[in-house]
């Protein structure tokens, strides 16, 4: 009798752990059949860690129990984790909740604050595409770092560019907390600049060439240092906005006094190079897009361009 209860006892523990590990980490709907692991389902279905959702004909919506939500257009793929969602194919409507993210050919899309929404694609060969509805969708590389801050009504294309760790970045050239910083117009970002000979250029907007790596007691606001091999003229003046905005110091100015939060100008893009991530090149591109917030829910998995 004492063996026939340990052995129900260790059932029961048993079947308590299955049941917890089989918990849902989410619920995906659509309005005709989608397929989950390969299995055609209509209507909604509760989905487990890894799960593989792909859409039909019509699209579907996943949402974490976190309130992460990536309704996923006609033909689209994406694998499913309790914070995580990797786009695999086609591309989908993105709202972060609780510092869920969506993954895609090895970059990472979050929320950088509350009620951020933007769509996300990937198409061609290695292209990844974001365009910021609603507030700030932040891009990382795969090592974590930030290469780009997407802001409501604008759109970037993302080129993972395997085997290159060169640096190009152009923007408007200032000083911060004594160092030199570039604000780089596509990615929003700033970077903190070493090397040489950037005295005679301060205040203007140059291209610079170089290395780029993790930043570790930069200046305040930039996540990465680019060690500058070459550097070029590519505009003159017009950086005033940009110094305010950034607590960026322009020639015949006393440093800032006021601390502030370093944040992108509200300017047009003037290029289509854009800063890239610390050991691997990803060329980054401006879509322009007509309409304000709501063109950029309205791209399609193709990166369409006006």
């Amino acid at each position: 009798m004492r063996s026939t209860r340990v052995i129900a006892l260790i059932g029961s523990i048993l079947l308590a752990g299955i049941a917890q590990g089989a918990n849902g980490i989410g619920m995906v709907t659509g309005s005709a059949a989608f397929y989950v692991n390969g299995a055609a389902v209509s209507g909604n279905a509760t989905v487990f860690e890894g799960a593989i959702v792909k859409t039909a004909a019509t699209p579907s919506r996943v949402k974490l129990e976190n309130g992460t939500t990536l309704q996923l257009s006609p033909n689209s793929q994406a694998k499913i984790f309790a914070n995580r969602m990797v786009l695999e194919s086609g591309w989908g409507d993105f709202r972060g909740a609780g510092g869920s993210r969506v993954e895609a050919r090895g970059l990472s899309v979050a929320a950088a604050e509350a009620g951020s929404t933007g769509r996300i694609a990937v198409h061609g060969k290695n292209l990844v595409q974001v365009a910021a509805a609603t507030g700030i969708l932040r891009v990382y590389n795969p090592a974590g770092i930030v290469v780009a801050n997407v802001r409501a009504g604008r759109a970037l294309d993302f080129d993972p560019q395997v085997g290159s760790s060169e640096s190009n970045v152009t923007g408007c050239l200032l000083k911060k907390e004594g160092k030199w910083v570039i604000f780089d117009e596509v990615s929003q970002m700033l970077y903190e600049l070493t090397g040489s000979g950037f005295e005679r250029e301060w205040g203007n907007r140059i291209q610079v060439t170089g290395t780029a790596r993790a930043a570790t007691g930069a200046a305040a606001g930039s996540t990465q240092v680019i060690q500058v091999k070459e550097s070029k003229l590519v505009g003159t003046g017009g950086c005033l906005t940009v110094a305010s905005q950034t607590n960026s110091q322009l020639p015949g100015q006393e440093p800032p006094t006021q601390p502030r939060v370093a944040g992108p100008a509200s300017t047009t893009p003037k290029t289509s190079g854009g800063g890239m991530s610390a050991g691997a090149k990803i060329a980054i591109a401006a879509v322009i897009i007509g309409g304000g917030a709501g063109a950029a829910i309205a791209l399609s998995g193709k990166g369409n361009r006006s």
